[in-house]
């Protein structure tokens, strides 16, 4: 846990910062909404709105960028799919706003992985000593669950499988290390050191040898039966900030595995205002009270993160592993 701790505060922090600076944002643009609402029938309503918009909140903004990264072709971010990595390498131009303050000092590799039907292998080679790299895995709730790398697995060559939820399977041989992800999809974040202009092709080559693979094909086994086919909701910022905030909690639920009992009595109450695993959410079909109670809850939620915003100096603390944040 000392290595996933370290690795992850070091270098996850750029990308988890992310959500800060969506926050700033996203609390600017609303705060024209400041007028004090009217009085609701149920406040109980109310409340579960807010706690239920500030548990999605994050959801969301990892979604938003999984969507640009691995779903929308036309995404000026797009990295060719699931199970591909995209590598980059600095200098980032000011307009790259994928992390919201672009680390010069290392090169980036970006991927996400749709777990539902298996495992994917991720297999790095050999790392020299004077250089430095992690591969941070987040998944759907944006726990940040493991990390792969000089600090936390070693310089020594490695192939690490990545599972979700529905994999009961034990390690197979070759395998270095097995790491659980609680949902179906998850997010990669690998950086290598650079050590100047002069050092990027040495970057590039060992960019080149991270590999992505299905188990399968690890195993040269064949394929199993492929996932589903997801129709997923286009990403609309207004929508995401809106009542229709549970249609995309809704869908993100569906690729999460049933918690431990205090996520368990949350969703109970979130089901009092259409919340639930994979539940279709239309909005138009409410009853004004309860529409009413939720649109207020939304906007509560956002004065405290308007409110957190104003209190927050540092970053330490905010992210981690659920064991770390949840204890």
């Amino acid at each position: 846990m000392d290595g996933l701790r370290a690795a992850s505060q070091e270098s996850g922090k750029e990308w988890m910062t992310t959500w800060l600076a969506l926050a700033i944002v996203a609390v600017t643009v609303l705060t024209g909404c400041a007028s004090k609402p009217a009085p609701i029938q149920d406040e109980s309503l109310r409340r579960t709105a807010k706690e239920a918009y500030l548990y999605a909140y994050p959801m969301l903004n990892n979604y938003k960028t999984m969507y640009e990264q691995a779903i929308n072709p036309d995404g000026k971010a797009y990295v060719g799919g699931f199970g591909k990595f995209r590598h980059d390498a600095p200098p980032y131009p000011p307009e790259n706003r994928e992390i919201v303050t672009p680390n010069n000092a290392t090169a980036d590799s970006w991927a996400w992985l749709d777990l539902w039907a298996q495992p994917w292998v991720l297999s790095l080679p050999a790392t020299p000593k004077d250089r430095y790299n992690v591969f941070q895995m987040v998944d759907l709730y944006t726990h940040s669950f493991a990390c792969a790398g000089v600090r936390a697995t070693g310089f020594a060559a490695g192939n690490y499988l990545i599972a979700g939820p529905r994999w009961t399977g034990d390690k197979p041989k070759g395998i270095t290390k097995v790491f659980r992800s609680e949902t179906d999809f998850v997010g990669i974040l690998g950086r290598t050191r650079l050590k100047g202009p002069s050092d990027a092709k040495n970057v590039q080559a060992l960019q080149a040898k991270y590999q992505l693979r299905p188990l399968n094909e690890f195993l040269h086994q064949p394929a199993p039966a492929a996932s589903p086919g997801v129709e997923w909701l286009p990403w609309d910022e207004q929508r995401a900030t809106s009542v229709d905030f549970i249609a995309y909690l809704n869908q993100l639920l569906a690729f999460t595995q049933p918690q431990r009992a205090a996520e368990q009595d949350r969703m109970r109450r979130f089901a009092l205002i259409g919340i639930g695993p994979g539940k279709p959410f239309d909005a138009a079909t409410l009853d004004p009270i309860t529409r009413d109670a939720i649109e207020q809850g939304v906007a509560d939620g956002k004065a405290a993160l308007l409110q957190a915003e104003k209190q927050t100096r540092s970053s330490i603390g905010l992210f981690g592993s659920r064991a770390e944040l949840a204890p």
